[in-house]
């Protein structure tokens, strides 16, 4: 924690980030996650602005805790099917860029997603100092290979700016119609490399 405090100390706080949190179905039995055991202890001692939003199909308990997240999709009980999951994807999008429009960065993850937000923050300085994350596509993830095909991979859970989501939405309908025949993360690697033409 004293950690934390200490690379919070050298970021700037006035800087958000928006978490999306993936977590399944109501019907799922969640094995205990990492966002619990770790990564939301940690934001406690930080400092900064930041929004944790959870994506199921209605409310759910996690270690004894009720939370009451986005529902999407509305009916849907299918976390495993990956249509749900190319939509839950896009529509983060979506509510990025209606509820936190001026937000500099967002995080999409599952409910076992491990994040070192000490290492997090540190990225994100670097990143900056690349960029104006309100003008430049910044992106940090973990990079793995499909088919030939280089991707940010899902599980792991990515970073981006908030115009790189920006650019995103613009061509949300494009992503939805690849991603229908993909995965979802997959998709996004060509998306965001061969149809946006940014560095992956």
């Amino acid at each position: 924690m004293k950690e934390l405090k200490r690379e919070t100390s050298m970021f700037n706080l006035s800087n958000s980030i928006v978490f999306y949190v993936i977590i399944g179905s109501t019907q799922d039995v969640l094995k205990p996650g990492y966002q619990d055991n770790y990564w939301q202890k940690q934001l406690m001692n930080f400092e900064g602005n930041y929004t944790v939003h959870y994506i199921s199909d209605g409310p759910m308990k996690l270690k004894n805790v009720n939370i009451d997240p986005i529902i999407m999709p509305i009916g849907s009980n299918e976390f495993t099917n990956d249509r749900q999951l190319c939509i839950r994807t896009s529509g983060t999008w979506k509510h990025f860029v209606q509820n936190h429009p001026d937000a500099k960065w967002y995080y999409r993850g599952t409910h076992d997603s491990y994040v070192n937000m000490t290492a997090m923050l540190i990225m994100i300085n670097e990143l900056e100092k690349q960029g104006d994350p309100m003008t430049t596509p910044l992106m940090a993830y973990n990079f793995h290979e499909y088919n030939h095909i280089f991707y940010p991979q899902g599980g792991a859970g990515y970073l981006f700016s908030n115009y790189a989501i920006k650019k995103f939405y613009e061509d949300v309908d494009y992503f939805f119609s690849a991603c229908c025949g993909s995965f979802d993360d997959v998709t996004l690697g060509h998306f965001i490399g061969e149809r946006l033409k940014f560095d992956l």
